[in-house]
């Protein structure tokens, strides 16, 4: 077998190897009840989340209570990062596969630049999801809270609003939003 064609058999067996380690790794992210769900579903030792309220740069407000009964996926990014901006076409997809009844997409720009520069990137960007600009990076309240330290990263949460998978990718995180919205 020539050169070319042994990279693309090579190519084509690291792709279903790594798809089925995404999915591997979808099924064990998001975790398992402990025991029957109490009255409200939720496994009977989990907590209700806490409190907290974003402004996205629109000047909509999001709080627990706006979010109520819907799968959240926090996407923090930044201008400069280049992994982050590969994942825009993914989230692109998600965001228009999944209902909003269901499913809302908020991105979390930590990034200094300024409220003109960020809209003039989302639109050349096609980013179109509601977002939150913390220009304190990874410092910001909202990325200490979720223990952002390096980007991108994600937190997937429950419609309950807490924290059941972070920094999912590509077919895992399909499939961990897929799984939270069937339930």
């Amino acid at each position: 077998m020539d050169a070319p064609k042994a990279a693309a058999v090579r190519g084509r067996r690291f792709a279903r190897i790594g798809a089925a380690a995404s999915i591997l790794l979808a099924l064990v992210a998001i975790p398992v009840a402990a025991g029957p769900p109490n009255a409200e579903g939720a496994p009977p030792d989990s907590k209700p989340a806490e409190p907290w309220r974003l402004e996205d740069i629109d000047g909509v407000t999001w709080t627990p209570a706006a979010l109520d009964g819907k799968v959240v996926l926090l996407d923090f990014w930044a201008t400069w990062c280049l992994p982050c901006i590969a994942e825009f076409p993914h989230l692109r997809r998600l965001d228009e596969r999944f209902p909003d009844s269901d499913f809302i997409l908020i991105g979390v720009a930590l990034d200094a630049i300024d409220r003109r520069g960020l809209r003039a990137f989302m639109r050349r960007h096609r980013v179109d999801w509601p977002q939150v600009h913390e220009v304190r990076g990874v410092e910001s309240p909202l990325a200490q809270r979720h223990a952002v330290e390096a980007l991108p990263a994600t937190v997937l949460l429950d419609r309950r609003g807490r924290p059941v998978a972070r920094d999912l990718r590509g077919r895992a995180l399909e499939l961990a939003i897929e799984s939270l919205i069937e339930r």
